[in-house]
């Protein structure tokens, strides 16, 4: 009988019940399930398991398609400080569910001022700034990322980079033309800078009378460098993505992130150097120096990260124990900053410097061999551009000569202090992934960073992958030990 002969004498319902089977045989042949199934069956009965379901759940699941990028969403939340962040949550499809990956809080790099009136106008730009990163992580990007691989680092980080700078050149020409129509119209009116501003005795040629001082022209102050509203959604997602990508391939984060720079797998890592804020003296301590925002503890290559929290936490006792015993040190108060470090009330820079001498010294620690110092100066904050001078302490006013004066002074005094962190204007130079500063040791925020560091270096010490630096690298540290000199060759070198 034939094919047709043969449907033409069955019912409908039967027709249709047999269209159905061919159908499904057919999807099983494409998708190649019996072989599959067989597979799975042969290996089950190899092992044996006792979880017999649970065996078969994780075969399959091996087989599944790679998790996709379904959609992210992002919210306005607090960071450790109060301050409104941004976070992106990464959603992924997963075994034909929709899951939730992981997450990334992103901080404005907004920070309270001083007066009330520039607070509240802080507050209005943070708000500005993390409600527009909403709505490019809620509305464009989450379109642009979907269905795209979280594993695939690169091409995530391009869509990002091509949309950046796309609002970017769109907020430009904004700009630009808003500059265009405010300029004047009148050709007669020249616009001059304040250094080129003459009086009139000057104009006069002749007439008036010149200085036979030649006055150093002083740079003007640096322009806020424009930031583009919603720019924090960008590194939010990022990141976001690359814990996302992390947890897919199941390793951690930090060594998912080292297989992005490196194609080869590596066979060992090693621990950034922690750089701990000791101690902090700057504007918003309680007393009258400005010039010493931290003093940081460089400890000695090759120690735990625990053991260096261990010495950090007993040097801060020490000199606590020291202050509140005694009034040689200067101090006569002590509160908790943002850095998780004690602020100090101090009025000159060798107060603090001398405290943690003494403490060192009662506990057996030898400064300049076991640990070093480096002082974050803070000194951008400290410009009076009116003035043209630096407010080292209140009242106090130092011109960069005789900035450059103070510092040889200090570090003459001092040899355990071998960096200055912006000792100036915003000039210094970076030294990558060798050290890693973190702050204070009393902020839960920045305890947990602590920890994780540990947790990383004990997990790749028992992997026996973990290796450590031998010595610190340049600039911080010469061969040669410094001398006792106020010429310009025993400067400490300027980093990070």
């Amino acid at each position: 009988m034939s094919y047709q002969g043969f449907i033409s004498r069955l019912s409908k319902e039967e027709q249709d019940f047999y269209d159905i089977k061919n159908a499904a045989a057919e999807f099983y042949k494409v998708q190649r399930i019996p072989q599959e199934m067989e597979r799975a069956l042969n290996e089950l009965f190899l092992h044996k398991p006792e979880d017999v379901h649970g065996y078969l759940a994780n075969y399959f699941a091996n087989l599944s398609a790679p998790p996709r990028i379904s959609r992210l969403q992002g919210r306005e939340v607090y960071d450790a400080g109060g301050q409104l962040s941004i976070e992106t949550e990464v959603f992924c499809i997963v075994c034909n569910k929709e899951q939730s990956m992981s997450s990334a809080a992103i901080s404005s790099h907004l920070g309270p001022k001083e007066t009330s009136l520039d607070w509240k106008a802080t507050i209005q730009e943070t708000a500005q700034h993390v409600t527009t990163a909403v709505q490019w992580i809620n509305g464009p990007l989450s379109s642009m990322l979907k269905i795209q691989n979280p594993c695939d680092q690169s091409e995530v980080d391009r869509i990002l980079s091509n949309f950046f700078m796309a609002c970017y050149l769109k907020e430009k020409d904004i700009r630009n033309k808003e500059e265009e129509s405010n300029l004047p119209n009148d050709p007669e009116v020249v616009l001059l800078s304040p250094t080129h501003v003459q009086s009139k005795d000057q104009r006069s040629g002749d007439k008036g009378k010149k200085s036979n001082t030649a006055e150093k022209p002083l740079p003007s102050a640096e322009p806020t460098e424009p930031v583009l509203p919603g720019s924090l959604a960008i590194g939010s997602v990022s990141l976001a993505v690359a814990k996302t990508g992390a947890q897919v391939q199941g390793i951690p984060l930090y060594k998912y992130i080292a297989a992005l720079k490196n194609t080869k797998a590596l066979a060992q890592f090693h621990i950034p150097v922690p750089l701990v804020t000791l101690l902090s003296c700057g504007k918003n301590s309680p007393g009258k120096l400005n010039l010493l925002e931290e003093v940081i503890l460089i400890p000695k290559v090759g120690q735990r990260v625990k053991q260096i929290i261990t010495m950090t936490l007993e040097l801060q006792k020490e000199m606590m124990k020291i202050i509140n015993t005694s009034t040689k040190t200067g101090a006569t108060q002590a509160i908790l900053c943002d850095s998780g470090a004690p602020a100090m009330s101090y009025e000159r820079p060798e107060q603090p410097l001398d405290l943690i001498i003494e403490a060192c010294t009662n506990l057996g620690l030898s400064l300049g061999e076991e640990i070093h110092l480096a002082v974050n100066c803070a000194a951008p904050e400290l410009m009076d551009y009116s003035k043209g001078k630096y407010e080292v302490a209140s009242g106090a006013l130092k011109s960069p000569d005789e900035l450059v004066d103070m510092y040889q002074t200090l570090i003459s005094k001092y040899p355990a202090v071998v960096a200055l962190i912006d000792p100036f204007r915003r000039e210094a130079v970076g030294l990558g992934l060798d050290y890693v500063k973190l702050g204070g040791l009393s902020s839960a925020e920045r305890i947990t960073k602590y920890n994780r560091l540990s947790s990383i270096e004990e997990e790749l010490a028992q992997q026996g992958i973990l290796v450590s630096k031998e010595k610190h690298l340049a600039p911080l540290f010469t061969e040669k030990p410094p001398e006792q000199s106020t010429t310009a060759e025993s400067t400490p070198s300027v980093c990070f």
